[in-house]
């Protein structure tokens, strides 16, 4: 679509500049306007004109204002693997569309053969949600493989597929186990709160080890405690203190099989 609307342009483009130039080489302007009038006349807002129509053509047909048209990815990358990405850094580009911002994204993707490498992407980002694009924070992503000098922001909307994405960056990580996931998947949702937490000291990849104790609050009102020693990301310590809640899933044939779930 962009291809073909860039040509399209090109093509009348050149159509008009053609007539303004036949219309002032071969002298088509009237004697009140005398040979300076041939270039000066009526066609005199050709070239305007079409200098205009190409800066705002191009530029309402670039990659980041037809993904904030249609909300699509473009046709380069609407079928690419995702992965996910991590934000090392946000910019403005100075680029505004429907006076929301273009914003520069610079990124670290892990695709989904395991692959890690940095890349870049641009996107129209609304006002409201600018503020949750930091430094650290994860998108899901569509890239090509092999090539890493750009990628888009995933816009297919499929809550699967980024979640399916996240959850296999988590697997290589360590940071949730085969079986984790199988309880996410499959068991019964329900709230909790942390009764007790200490810290052993040890540490794996970067992560302390954390020995916890939830009650769980089963649909029915009624209660039952579990321990959990999970080796945790830093950023997740925080949202595992004493009187946290937290959502966890459970299988009800066997209540000792749980998974807390906590968003670093």
């Amino acid at each position: 679509m962009k291809k073909s609307i860039r040509r399209t342009i090109t093509v009348l483009a050149i159509g008009a500049m053609a007539f303004y130039l036949w219309y002032g080489l071969t002298g088509q302007g009237t004697d009140a306007y005398s040979s300076i009038g041939n270039w000066l006349g009526p066609t005199a807002i050709i070239p305007p004109l079409v200098l205009t129509a190409f800066i705002v053509g191009f530029a309402m047909t670039g990659d980041s204002a037809m993904m904030a048209m249609t909300g699509k990815n473009t046709s380069e990358f609407r079928d690419a693997p995702v992965g996910m990405a991590t934000i090392l850094g946000v910019s403005p580009t100075g680029t505004q569309i429907n006076d929301q911002p273009e914003v520069r994204f610079e990124l670290e993707v892990v695709g989904v053969r395991g692959e890690i490498f940095r890349s870049r992407a641009k996107a129209v980002v609304p006002v409201t949600r600018l503020a949750m694009l930091r430094p650290g924070g994860m998108l899901p992503v569509r890239y090509i493989p092999g090539r890493t000098d750009k990628v888009e922001l995933d816009r297919s909307g499929d809550q699967a597929l980024a979640r399916h994405a996240m959850e296999q960056l988590a697997l290589r990580q360590g940071t949730v186990t085969e079986e984790a996931l199988h309880i996410a998947r499959t068991g019964v949702p329900a709230r909790g709160v942390v009764k007790g937490l200490s810290v052993p000291g040890e540490m794996q990849d970067g992560k302390p080890k954390l020995i916890i104790d939830v009650v769980i609050t089963r649909p029915d009102g009624t209660t039952f405690e579990i321990r959990k020693e999970p080796f945790v990301p830093a950023a997740a310590v925080a949202k595992l203190q004493i009187g946290s809640v937290v959502d966890v899933h459970y299988l009800p044939h066997d209540e000792s099989r749980s998974a807390i779930s906590v968003m670093a």
